[in-house]
């Protein structure tokens, strides 16, 4: 979990953090004990199938294995991936996170997040459909965003995932210590989605053109697609009157108001 400021620079350099610890390609290593079992208790029962994410110097990756999961570990920092290798008998792929082929079958994934990299990572795991629990720490303000309903990505992939802020972690767990405090968020893939996998992409592009969408509030934006004796009708069956804008839909509701414009449209 990094912040902007804390982000590596174009040119790779690296530094040494407190401690003499290494702190390579931008990563601020979780320390605090009780922090890694926060994020490890969210994984769920031991034996999963777990890809953990950057998994840098090993201190998540050493309770996965602990409590017995069947862990993949994957880094980008080939010094990193040797020492994985050395000291647990699990899989290590050396290589970048976002070009990494998951697993066909069920399997959760943990994460150290570099922050750049959040949106990316998170629209990756939101298409990946054998993902069924992922375990990410981002920063705090990031994940208070990403738990709520107001950004697109969020909206996009709320029929599918729901969303949970887990706890805050601060700052101070971390070697290098960042400097903002970091959050923990689930993500848990709905056994039933709200919309159907047929329908993701049309779905998306909607949410897309809502978002973007010009008009005063969410009467206005939305006017393109219904009328306004539709929108109030729609709005009092799913309890959306004081929704001001796009950002204030929550998942239901938007997988709700995708059903009523598609259907007009059909």
């Amino acid at each position: 979990m990094i912040s902007e400021r804390d982000r590596p620079a174009a040119s790779g350099r690296r530094g040494r953090g407190r401690r003499g610890n290494r702190r390579t390609l931008g990563q601020n290593f979780l320390r605090d004990r009780d922090a890694v079992a926060a994020v490890v208790n969210q994984i769920g029962p031991p034996g999963s199938q777990v890809v953990e994410l950057g998994a840098g110097d090993g201190a998540v990756t050493a309770e996965l294995v602990r409590r017995g999961h069947d862990v993949t570990a994957v880094e980008l920092d080939p010094r990193w991936a040797r020492t994985l290798r050395r000291r647990f008998d699990i899989s290590v792929v050396q290589g970048d996170m976002l070009q990494f082929r998951f697993p066909r079958e069920p399997h959760r994934v943990v994460s150290n997040v570099p922050y750049s990299i959040t949106t990316a990572l998170l629209r990756r795991l939101f298409e990946e459909r054998a993902c069924t629990v992922a375990v990410l720490l981002v920063q705090w303000a990031v994940a208070r965003r990403r738990a709520g309903h107001g950004t697109l990505v969020t909206a996009s992939s709320s029929p599918w995932y729901e969303v949970e802020l887990v706890r805050r972690i601060p700052a101070r767990g971390f070697r290098p210590v960042p400097q903002v405090d970091g959050g923990l968020i689930r993500l848990t893939r709905r056994p039933e989605p709200l919309v159907s996998d047929a329908e993701r992409r049309a779905y998306q592009r909607f949410v897309a053109s809502v978002f973007a969408g010009r008009g005063v509030g969410l009467e206005g934006v939305l006017l393109p697609y219904l009328t306004r004796l539709q929108l109030r009708r729609w709005a009092a069956a799913r309890h959306a009157r004081d929704a001001l804008l796009p950002r204030d839909l929550n998942a239901y509701q938007w997988a709700s108001l995708f059903r009523v414009i598609h259907g007009s449209r059909e």
